[in-house]
């Protein structure tokens, strides 16, 4: 049988302490999101092996096996949810409340995993504001173990504990090859989703067959559990959100974890003794209680005071969920997992998980038939929540998101003049591309000009037939398309092309000067193939830099007029892009003066002095997220076009 091991509490901690610091201080340890994947080798370790042990001595039991993943999860998660449900419900605005509730939904049945894959990346900005992110990882648990004790009955009944290994072996190389896949098709469902996470809990399992020796001298011992810490200290300081991850990536803890356990299991190597240190083992005790009150404890304080958190503050919320996770542990987690475990008595912590989970799903499901309770919202807050929800009416079937080279059709995606007929004006780029069609729509409709669009999340409006360093071969592939098209269409007479310019300068700053000529040259030869292709009789419009913010303005008005505090620093502040944002306006002027027939509009000055920026004008909201403006932000920054292609004689 296994036995209690003071160690692994103590991996347990390093596990939790690198997720808390991560979410606390991304900067301070950007690679802490793998503590995660340290906790998946150690509950697939822990649980398989209690598994096995029962299936080798005929007392393997399925209910006794849910009895007790029941006692362990349940309880305490029930005390966060009912908490922060309470909170949420007090203190959110509708829309915010809304999205909790399906969120709670998803925790209920055990599939958030799949929900927040769904609603974007783990490492997107929006993902802050869920308070129940971090279920998704024991929904990859549950799932998981919704089926596990079934495979592990059937490879020791059919083949026996000896060749176990071999069997859970061929299992994690398949879900870490379909991990690799999935990265290729999708990163984010490989982030969240069971197929490819299955691999991190059964190499724990591998381990847990005791088919693998333990290295019977001291010195090998300390050294493959010096490098097990290493992986994973290591990786917890060098990897970051913009690696490839999981797919093999993840091999880095998960191998780490797997060595440390394995190495550590005498007790007698120094990073054993590290790991059982009084203090470390208590953290480990605390770790999934922790866990569970870490992230709602950073991230509902800066949704009810609608601005960021001081380094101050985030100290106080760490601190707060270590005392939140204690007393859970204390009070919840220690009295629950302790009772009878035999005969009917079992059944009664299985009624008692399914009424809980019950009373959650109703609760969320009752959250979201009253829609939020928008009539709790104090004036202005539906106003600034309806901002945020939209979107430019053609986005959906003219805004290309992944997966295709190709450009949208024409049919549908005409706009304005008389009926949307032949396009005479073509909008061209990426989402920025996107976020001002309203306005170029509004702009084409006065002056009786159907306007087309043909735009690509992350593409922006580039040329090159060989390759570019700020251009995937998807996107070049859509913008020759776009460009394709464009030389079929005679009556064309503008093409407006805007785009995130500034991440083309984003990135390596040791030589922003080679960077800004990189981009010039790139942009250059795009206007020089569009002149060529399209003729002298197609006008061209730049479109400069929008500020870009580090938060969400309309959603921060929303949230303070429901609290009913100070707006005004939603309403007016530093723009993030800056820098980058005053050398890409550089760059268009440069190349609207270069190229005859080439306008420039910067937006930039319409909302800001110098990186001092606003987000409304009067009542009106100028801005749906960060980066991307609303409707009347759109008619704004292209309201003066006449006057722009006048005075710059295109």
């Amino acid at each position: 049988m296994l036995q209690y091991r003071r160690d692994i509490d103590g991996l347990r901690a390093v596990a939790v302490l690198g997720v808390v610091l991560f979410h606390a201080f991304p900067k301070a340890l950007p690679g802490g999101f793998i503590g995660v994947d340290v906790f998946f080798v150690i509950s697939g370790y822990l649980i398989s092996g209690v598994l096995i042990d029962r299936c080798d001595r005929g007392r393997f039991s399925i209910l006794d096996f849910y009895e007790r993943r029941v006692r362990r999860i349940i309880p305490a998660l029930a005390v966060m949810l009912a908490v922060v449900t309470a909170v949420a419900t007090l203190f959110l605005p509708p829309a915010d409340l809304r999205a909790y509730s399906s969120a709670l939904v998803s925790v209920a049945l055990f599939s958030s995993n799949i929900l927040f894959w769904l609603k974007g990346g783990y490492f997107d900005g929006p993902a802050q504001e869920k308070p129940l992110l971090h279920t998704w990882s024991l929904s990859v648990e549950e799932q998981f173990y919704i089926l596990w004790p079934f495979v592990i009955w059937l490879i020791c009944s059919r083949f026996g504990r000896r060749r176990a290994g071999l069997w859970i072996a061929l299992l994690t190389v398949v879900s870490l090859a379909v991990s690799e896949a999935m990265m290729r098709w999708d990163r984010n469902a490989a982030f969240y989703l069971i197929p490819s996470r299955a691999w991190e809990l059964s190499i724990g399992a591998l381990l847990a067959t005791g088919r693998l020796p333990v290295p019977a001298t001291r010195a090998t011992r300390d050294g493959l559990s010096g490098l097990g810490l290493a992986l994973v200290v290591g990786g917890m300081i060098l990897l970051d959100e913009t690696v490839r991850f999981p797919g093999v990536t993840a091999l880095i803890p998960c191998v780490g974890a797997a060595l440390m356990i394995h190495a550590n299991a005498r007790g007698d190597t120094a990073v054993a003794k590290l790991l059982s240190q009084p203090w470390a083992v208590g953290i480990g005790l605390i770790s999934y209680s922790l866990y569970l009150w870490h992230w709602p404890a950073l991230v509902l304080p800066p949704l009810i005071l609608a601005r960021d958190l001081a380094p101050a503050e985030i100290l106080g919320a760490v601190a707060a969920a270590f005392g939140l996770g204690w007393l859970s542990w204390r009070y919840v987690e220690r009295p629950f997992r302790a009772g009878p475990t035999a005969g009917a008595r079992r059944l009664g912590p299985l009624t008692a998980a399914a009424v809980v989970l019950v009373l959650a799903g109703g609760a969320g499901l009752t959250l979201r038939a009253v829609k939020g309770a928008p009539q709790r919202a104090p004036d202005g807050v539906l106003q600034a929540e309806l901002v945020s929800e939209t979107i430019n009416p053609l986005r959906p079937h003219c805004h290309v998101l992944d997966g295709t080279g190709r450009a949208p059709p024409i049919a549908g995606c005409v706009a304005g003049g008389e009926g949307g007929g032949e396009p005479r004006v073509l909008v061209w780029g990426d989402s920025h591309a996107d976020h001002v069609f309203p306005g170029v729509a509004a702009w084409g409709a006065g002056r009786g000009l159907p306007v087309r669009q043909a735009t690509k999340s992350g593409c922006r409006p580039l040329l090159a037939d060989g390759g570019s360093p700020f251009a995937t071969a998807e996107c070049l592939a859509f913008d020759a398309d776009v460009l394709r098209q464009a030389r079929a269409e005679p009556g064309l007479r503008y093409v407006v092309i805007s785009g995130r310019w500034t991440s083309m300068l984003a990135g390596d700053q040791r030589d922003p000067a080679a960077r800004e000529a990189a981009a010039y040259a790139a942009l250059d030869a795009t206007l020089t193939r569009t002149r060529r292709d399209l003729g002298p009789g197609v006008r061209l419009v730049l479109v400069g830099s929008t500020p870009e913010f580090s938060f969400l303005p309309s959603k921060c008005l929303a949230r303070a007029r429901f609290m009913r505090i100070d707006t005004r620093h939603c309403e007016l502040a530093k723009a993030e892009n800056f820098a980058q944002a005053q050398a890409a306006d550089r760059i268009l002027t440069r190349l609207a003066a270069a190229h005859p027939g080439v306008a420039v509009t910067l937006p930039w000055s319409k909302f800001c002095v110098r990186d001092l920026c606003r987000t409304t004008r009067g009542a009106t909201i100028l801005y749906r997220d960060d980066d991307h403006l609303s409707l009347d932000g759109a008619r704004l920054v292209m309201s003066d076009l006449n006057t722009v292609l006048r005075d710059q004689g295109v």
